[in-house]
């Protein structure tokens, strides 16, 4: 069976994409940092200890390596200083990317994000338009994009890209705040919540990965992986709301009157000891419509995503049974 090299295999995606490929009957060797990684050792994992950023760790990281699954990143948080991004999420595939040229690798499956898309409402919006990305992290994603696009085009390298939207489901604990403000009724729309997420759950996710792993050919191409259909913010609340057995009911505030909260929040977090809940970049996240078609993977790769009530119920019984909610 072909072996694969996953990095990030530990992070929230990481970990769904190699209990995929192991439960398919993949060899995996994961990427793990220096002092990380020890819980993947019972799986049958290997582990090579390493730092993208630090390319003399990754000399031989691809040796008897058939396939790469790229996941590794910095996500969007306003504790990250910008250059952090760009070091991982761009310099590091760069490196990566390096070490992994001449070898005989048939795929490389590069994990961006559909963030780099942009907001937007038309849901026909593809693979084939163009990406507007709009913060620091979306940036750094796009340059990602970038080098791998430079190596298939300099190099006929086998690379593939994924942009999944915003990944939800059992481990997530970037978005678990979000459960707790609706469970203790703190969570507010910022204008009428009709904007549209494009939330995928974490399984769909790995799923994909194993596909493109399988289809024949794909490569240098691009794949948005996201739900069945973009989902208002509303809705998202109210689902989360009913899986927790609370009627949903929820205040509407201003997206301007939003904005300027969201600022000094931010503001007053330099100088006090908090951890701020609104933040300019949450806000504009909540408040955007982000939509685009998925019929690409749907007709290629045969993706079909799993309805947002069943992932959102699974999600919550997860939190629930961990002590998270």
């Amino acid at each position: 069976m072909p072996k694969v090299l996953v990095t990030g295999a530990t992070g929230f995606i990481g970990r769904a994409v190699v209990t995929a490929l192991l439960e398919d009957g993949y060899e995996v060797r994961a990427l793990v940092r220096p002092r990380s990684g020890d819980n993947l050792r019972d799986s049958g994992v290997s582990l090579w200890k390493g730092d993208l950023t630090v390319p003399s760790s990754l000399r031989g990281i691809a040796e008897g390596i058939n396939a790469v699954c790229h996941i590794a990143g910095v996500l969007g948080s306003p504790n990250v200083d910008q250059k952090t991004y760009f070091r991982l999420n761009a310099e590091g595939t760069s490196h990566l990317l390096a070490e992994c040229l001449n070898r005989p690798i048939e795929k490389f499956i590069h994990c961006s994000t559909a963030g780099v898309m942009g907001s937007g409402g038309d849901p026909r919006r593809d693979e084939s338009s163009e990406i507007h990305p709009g913060n620091a992290y979306e940036c750094s994603k796009a340059e990602g994009e970038a080098h791998v696009l430079s190596f298939i085009e300099k190099h006929r390298f086998p690379a593939i890209i994924l942009r999944p939207g915003m990944v939800y489901g059992p481990g997530d604990m970037h978005h678990l705040g979000l459960y707790r403000a609706i469970k203790k009724k703190y969570f507010f729309l910022f204008g009428s919540g009709n904007s549209c997420l494009d939330p995928v759950f974490v399984n769909d996710v790995a799923g994909a990965f194993v596909k493109v792993l399988k289809a024949d050919g794909n490569v240098g191409e691009t794949f948005l992986i996201s739900g069945p259909r973009p989902v208002p913010v509303r809705e998202f609340a109210e689902t989360i709301a009913l899986s927790l057995g609370h009627q949903p009911s929820f205040l509407e505030i201003p997206v301007g009157l939003a904005r300027a909260a969201a600022f000094v929040t931010v503001a007053c977090s330099r100088f006090l000891p908090f951890k701020p809940i609104l933040t300019p970049a949450r806000v504009k996240f909540l408040s955007e419509t982000r939509s685009y078609s998925i019929n690409k993977a749907r007709q290629r790769l045969g993706y079909e995503p799993l309805e947002l009530k069943e992932g959102i119920a699974r999600t919550v019984s997860w939190y629930k049974s961990h002590g998270y909610l």
